[in-house]
């Protein structure tokens, strides 16, 4: 099953926690995130550090455990409630889950926070565009954060993927055919292993544009 662009770019921004983490001298990763996963549902351990609670959180997202990455980041946000990873990985997690509008209601006051993160404007591009809820879906908006997402990261294929999706989503098939061909084409020049997650997109706006053109029915 295809991974969310949402959780790509959070998955890279795990990666850099744990080497900032370790850089630091926090001790070994692996003990301090199994120790701390291990406090999953338990009573609250005021002598975990908000640090090591995150490397926690980042190894249940990586494991696609979803609920407990939610938990362990709330235990982050009360020990230390301007952390705006634990914020930024709570919303992803939802959006994993489907859980759109709440993701949204976590989300969209860190974008008030934090109005250049391309990672953010690119998470929120992609709630917008994937809801179902009237009071949440919201293609142009959702456009709108994908094109100022890739001003700021236009070498990045997740983001050029969710400005496809966004144009898709608007019957725009030209344009989102365009931007599926470059998210294909960064994804082989950047990481040749994730071209395939690429490859949905790129084939429905194929279709959709021959559809158009009188050559295939649009699937």
């Amino acid at each position: 099953m295809l991974r969310s662009v949402a959780v790509l770019l959070w998955l890279a921004c795990c990666l850099i926690a744990r080497q900032e983490s370790l850089a630091a001298g926090d001790g070994p990763e692996v003990k301090a995130g199994l120790t701390v996963r291990n406090a999953v549902g338990q009573p609250d351990r005021p002598h975990v550090s908000a640090r090591a609670l995150m490397i926690s959180a980042n190894a249940c997202m990586i494991d696609k455990k979803w609920e407990e990455a939610i938990e362990v980041y709330k235990k982050v946000l009360k020990a230390d409630s301007e952390n705006d990873r634990a914020t930024f990985g709570w919303g992803t997690a939802l959006i994993e889950l489907k859980r759109y509008k709440e993701a949204l209601k976590i989300l969209e006051p860190l974008l008030a926070k934090c109005p250049d993160d391309a990672a953010l404007k690119n998470n929120i591009a992609w709630i917008c565009v994937s809801s179902t809820d009237p009071a949440v879906r919201n293609v142009e908006k959702a456009t709108k954060l994908a094109r100022q997402a890739i001003l700021d990261k236009p070498g990045d294929q997740d983001v050029w993927s969710t400005l496809a999706e966004t144009h898709y989503a608007a019957g725009r098939y030209e344009l989102a055919l365009r931007a599926s061909r470059i998210a294909v084409q960064l994804a082989q020049e950047q990481s040749p292993s994730r071209v395939w997650a690429f490859w949905d997109i790129f084939r429905r706006c194929s279709r959709a544009v021959d559809a158009e053109k009188g050559k295939a029915p649009v699937q």
